[in-house]
């Protein structure tokens, strides 16, 4: 996944801009026309980026500074894409919305790439 993960970091307003310019996408809300609201915080003290909710609508997404990369953004965001619908943390409905996201987002060389990691791990979306 490093490969992914690109070298510039992001500052939390990025991620901001980022996140509400891609669920503003009509292809983002034809895919998850469930409503959702982002609240973005630095993660600070933790060495993971995280996706919370208490209600399946409102999230909070958590960034450390290592993990401040676009790959990481659409990562927290497949969570919250499927808060509702996913079994498991990273089962194959996460999978298959990172997969979209990645492919959407970052192209396909970089959807290929991720599959291809799956792969080598002995997953599959």
């Amino acid at each position: 996944m490093l490969a992914l993960h690109g070298d510039h970091p992001l500052t939390l307003a990025e991620i901001r801009a980022y996140v509400l310019d891609l669920i503003a996408q009509d292809w983002f809300r034809r895919s998850w026309p469930q409503p959702m609201r982002f609240q973005f915080r630095d993660g600070r003290g933790d060495r993971h980026a995280r996706c919370k909710s208490s209600d399946g609508l409102l999230f909070q997404l958590y960034f450390p500074r290592a993990t401040r990369t676009e790959y990481f953004v659409l990562h927290e965001v497949a969570h919250a894409c499927t808060w509702n619908t996913a079994r498991t943390d990273h089962d194959r409905a996460f999978m298959k919305a990172l997969l979209v996201l990645v492919r959407k987002c970052m192209g396909r060389s970089a959807a290929e790439l991720l599959r291809k990691e799956w792969r080598a791990a002995g997953l599959a979306a």
